[in-house]
């Protein structure tokens, strides 16, 4: 089991205002835990040790992460120069960059290392591949549409002074009318998105389908198909 050490930065990772998906990601990362290849084999399982980004290079954190022409040029995707950091043990460093870092160098280094495991996944286990810019771009708002998920009001507050989460609940349609909701799901680089729409009547009587399209794309364009649909 990796050796723990002791520091302020192991609680900085659960208060990041980040998904927590990230944030366990993170700790694996700092625990050294992640399921890199060099680290795959030493512990018996028969895996290739060669990186799926690089070209002859053996697969362990520094090296995916820090030392690959793709990783330093994501980096300067979010105005990081990776070359400038001083790394030797690359989980060590990211422990000490979260007991030092301000809160925005963090999610953005978050960013970046989130988007590098993605798309090293994707690569090995779909065989695709995505632009320094897009894959940003992906691990970026997967950041923004958490945080704007869970953001607080500061009006809201219960008798301790605890905040709530300022939720809109919904209501329902004037009566003889129909209220319809659609949410769409796309994901970067696949031809393909889902969708699900519910119709109710001002008695809450409802009508509800989940369908999945080929096509690339956006979000936009996804609920507007879904509203079509529903409408059929």
């Amino acid at each position: 089991m990796a050796e723990v050490q002791q520091s302020k930065g192991w609680n900085v990772i659960w208060k990041l205002e980040i998904p927590h998906k990230i944030r366990v990601f993170l700790w694996r990362f700092c625990r050294n835990t992640l399921p890199v290849r060099n680290l795959l084999r030493g512990r018996g399982v028969p895996t290739p040790i060669i990186c799926n980004m690089c070209t002859g290079e053996i697969e362990h954190l520094r090296n995916l992460f820090f030392e690959c022409p793709f990783a330093k040029s994501w980096g300067q995707q979010v105005g990081i120069n990776v070359v400038d950091w001083d790394i030797e043990s690359s989980h060590d460093w990211l422990l000490k960059k979260l007991a030092q870092g301000s809160k925005m160098e963090l999610i953005n280094i978050s960013q970046v290392l989130w988007g590098i495991w993605f798309l090293r996944n994707k690569s090995i286990f779909e065989g695709k591949t995505m632009t320094p810019e897009a894959i940003m771009g992906w691990s970026k708002k997967q950041i923004m549409d958490w945080q704007a998920a869970n953001k607080r009001s500061p009006d809201t507050k219960n008798g301790n002074g605890n905040r709530h989460l300022n939720y809109r609940k919904w209501q329902p349609p004037e009566v003889e009318s129909f209220k319809l909701n659609v949410d769409a799901a796309i994901v970067v680089g696949q031809d393909s998105f889902s969708m699900g729409m519910v119709i109710r009547n001002h008695l809450g009587q409802y009508a509800a389908k989940v369908m999945k399209k080929a096509g690339a794309f956006s979000v936009l364009e996804a609920e507007l198909t879904g509203i079509i649909e529903a409408l059929l």
